[in-house]
């Protein structure tokens, strides 16, 4: 049997997980008498494990996704959090007891209000404006296995697309402005018709380009008349969605020169990580009272402590006079654990006062 450990959630499932394969186990040996007599689980009881189980899982199950190397970006961070929705969904419709109904439901819950995450796929929780500027959205998109947004509506991804138009021609402007402040930059001089060129003939006048046969065959091409960022983009989003196991970031190391400008734009928001501490951790309590106590030392008390710890060696030895080293090393480490404890009861003692007052 697994042992449940207060520091790190994901032992409850496995906690919960062994319970269930040795069931039999437990209730031969628990309903076999002994001294004193334990106490079985009731049925609903076990029933309330069972059905338990599958959302532990599906969490467990996210935290495992977002720990793998190609999902450290928050792009993954959207995809996985509708996913974990969806399941929960589904699983809180197989629940028959009141219990599971009502634990599966406040997780649910919680993650939905966290997250502005709608109930349906493709319901729109978050103002337009908000979700338009959210990385979350912006980094699934530039995503190559994520771009396709499936928790969005398609009205919401047309314009999203618009909005990475503005972000395109925004970075575009800023490169031409940075290209002309900076050093070296060319300075055209124009010459007025009252200039020193007053007696020049005019340029003549541009030549029309020369259509190609297929110009004249099948019309106009649109491609020509449309922005290089915007062919970037139609061209991104025409492109066929990579495997989920491959890395964005590799992606996007070898289509950098073909799609230049939102490579950019990319490395500006697949650089955000999708969670800052391990998931395993993220959800974890306080590990001991001593570490809050620690927690709690006030600076000079700090600084103290390391003091007498760095000169704990000479005190002892001046107080042991001519005694031999293996005495005075014997009361070294009882001596440093006398002062340690001395100092954080003092210390959780002044900390007490205060939030009396």
């Amino acid at each position: 049997l697994a042992v449940d450990q207060p520091t790190h959630w994901v032992t409850t499932l496995a906690m919960c997980e062994s319970l269930l394969e040795l069931r039999w186990v437990v209730s031969s040996v628990l309903e076999g008498g002994g001294s004193p007599p334990v106490p079985n689980l009731a049925d609903q009881q076990w029933r309330l494990l069972q059905e338990l189980v599958p959302a532990l899982r599906t969490v467990r199950l996210a935290s495992s996704f977002l720990s793998e190397e190609p999902n450290a970006p928050v792009s993954a961070l959207l995809p996985c959090l509708h996913g974990v929705a969806r399941l929960l969904g589904r699983q809180l419709g197989e629940c028959g007891l009141q219990a599971a109904r009502s634990a599966i439901g406040r997780m649910r819950g919680a993650m939905q209000k966290r997250w502005r995450i709608g109930e349906g796929e493709g319901e729109e929780v978050e103002e337009e404006g908000e979700m338009l500027d959210s990385p979350l959205v912006l980094g699934s998109f530039l995503d190559p296995r994520f771009k396709e947004l499936r928790f969005l509506s398609p009205d919401a991804r047309s314009r999203l697309h618009g909005r990475v138009k503005e972000l395109l021609s925004a970075q575009r402007d800023e490169g031409e402005e940075d290209l002309g402040e900076g050093e070296g930059s060319p300075i055209m001089v124009v010459v007025g018709a009252h200039g020193n060129n007053q007696g020049s003939p005019p340029p003549p006048p541009p030549s029309p380009p020369r259509q190609s046969i297929y110009d004249i065959l099948l019309g106009e091409d649109p491609t020509e008349r449309m922005p290089e960022i915007q062919q970037q983009l139609e061209n991104y989003i025409a492109e066929p969605l990579c495997k989920r196991s491959c890395s964005p970031l590799d992606w996007w190391r070898g289509k950098e020169l073909r799609f230049p400008a939102l490579a950019r734009l990319a490395r500006r928001y697949l650089a955000i990580p999708s969670t800052a501490v391990p998931p395993e951790r993220a959800f974890a309590a306080q590990e001991s009272p001593a570490l809050r106590r620690r927690a709690t030392l006030a600076p000079e008390h700090l600084d103290q402590i390391l003091f007498l710890n760095q000169n704990c060696d000479f005190i002892e030895g001046l107080r042991g006079g001519a005694t031999g080293a293996v005495e005075r090393r014997g009361g070294q480490a009882h001596a440093r654990e006398t002062l340690y404890q001395s100092l954080v009861s003092f210390e959780s003692q002044a900390w007490l006062s205060e939030d009396r007052e």
